[in-house]
Formats: C-alpha cells, structure tokens, sequence
C-alpha cells in the first residue's frame, strides 16, 4: 500500500529530521 509506505515515511522523517 502506497498510502501506509507514506505514513511510515513521514514517521521516520519526523523522527529523524535532518537526514
């Protein structure tokens, strides 16, 4: 699912900003 890959990205961005 495109929308769940999305959402984890976001997660992981938001929890590693910078990279």
């Amino acid at each position: 699912m495109c929308a769940v890959k999305k959402l984890l990205n976001e997660l992981l961005r938001r929890t590693q900003p910078g990279v």
